[in-house]
């Protein structure tokens, strides 16, 4: 019997019961198919009115952070918030553009599930290995990469595990792997023998205490741009930590693409041929000068009670770690944004045992050109 995806990739902490309320109200205020997807009114002026929504809806996987500030980047600095609705929003190319938060604000239903449901988000985020598991039932195809990598690794202490080179040395080492849920990432490193399962403890809630009680013998699996900064400017640790990204093992997922259902697709093409270009843009503008866009998220998030917490230091730090670790970049055609089709059709055949294990139906013949697509790049756009 199929069912649903899970999706703890996005969950970084344990979430308040707070957030799941404010889920509700935005589930109200978001509406459902019969929300606004008519286009810009004509008296309305800019390369996307007249061709998009007036109110083109992104739906993102979480609160504002930094592996989501392309989104931030492409409304601008002075977006408008709204806490109730979980809405960040502001006036693009003759349209609005509206950023919505997700994980609690959703009640933590998937992004892929809410696109179904809310037919007026045009684009959501969406990691291929998430797609490749809904293909059959709820398939959608990303438009635009706005990250090259998953920045989830594996985050240990190297005065306790010196000399690790890549995943398949964790292994070696006997250490058990903490892990906040299984899910596609922690089950394709078992898959293709990076990992015994017999290493891995999905009980990690995103606090430190546990790691800083077994004094670094213990490794953890999070999303190494935020989690590395946070332990090592915590008192009862504050020691460097290392990280091996799970993309090197084989987790060659894009994570967090923005996606689009093949009716929205179709409805939408001139739309997604103006407005993809200026996401590729908003990737680069990030990329380059990111602070005045970390400010607004920063703000955002502490009004909205985020559980994941921003500061400036911790921002500065996420960016850097992210381009110097390829998450933050063009892809390997050099293009911002781009697909490359062959990673993405061997991670549908690394993927097969991963789905089988979790008894979940995947599309027959499923192909990379059923999942991604570069038609709406502008190959001009690079990284400078």
């Amino acid at each position: 019997m199929q069912r649903s995806v899970r999706h703890t990739r996005s969950l970084r902490r344990s979430v308040p019961l707070a957030g799941a309320a404010a889920g509700i109200m935005l589930l109200a205020a978001c509406g459902s198919d019969s929300g606004d997807t008519s286009s810009a009114a004509a008296t309305s002026s800019g390369p996307l009115a007249g061709i998009c929504p007036s109110t083109v809806k992104i739906q993102s996987s979480w609160y504002p952070q930094p592996s989501k500030g392309a989104l931030y980047q492409l409304v601008g600095p002075n977006g408008t918030i709204n806490t109730n609705n979980g809405t960040y929003s502001g006036k693009v190319g003759g349209v609005t553009v509206s950023v919505l938060a997700g994980g609690p604000f959703l009640g933590n239903q998937s992004v892929m599930a809410r696109m179904y449901q809310d037919s007026s988000i045009l684009l959501g985020e969406v990691s291929t290995d998430d797609a490749i598991e809904v293909s059959q039932k709820q398939p959608v195809i990303a438009v635009v990469a706005t990250l090259q990598k998953s920045p989830k690794a594996i985050v240990y202490d190297p005065a306790t595990y010196p000399g690790l080179k890549s995943i398949a040395d964790v292994e070696k080492t006997g250490a058990t792997v903490l892990k906040a849920g299984e899910d596609a990432s922690s089950d394709l490193l078992v898959a293709n023998g990076s990992l015994k399962s017999g290493q891995l403890d999905y009980s990690y809630d995103g606090s430190p205490g546990r790691f800083i009680t077994a004094d670094g013998k213990d490794m953890i699996i999070d999303y190494a741009d935020a989690t590395t900064y946070r332990f090592e400017h915590l008192k009862q640790w504050g020691k460097p930590l290392s990280s091996l990204p799970l993309a090197d093992g084989g987790y060659t997922t894009y994570e967090n693409s923005l996606s689009v259902t093949p009716a929205n697709r179709t409805k939408y093409d001139s739309c997604l041929k103006a407005l993809v270009p200026m996401i590729q843009k908003a990737v680069v503008g990030y990329t380059t000068d990111p602070g005045p866009v970390n400010t607004a998220m920063e703000k955002y998030a502490t009004e909205a009670k985020s559980p994941t917490t921003l500061t400036p230091a911790q921002d500065a730090y996420s960016v850097t770690f992210m381009k110097d670790h390829g998450v933050l970049a063009a892809g390997t055609d050099g293009v911002v944004g781009s697909f490359d089709a062959d990673r993405v059709n061997k991670l549908i055949t690394d993927m097969a045992p991963v789905a089988k294990k979790q008894h979940i139906t995947v599309k027959s013949g499923l192909a990379a050109d059923a999942l991604v697509t570069n038609a709406y790049l502008d190959t001009t756009v690079t990284m400078k």
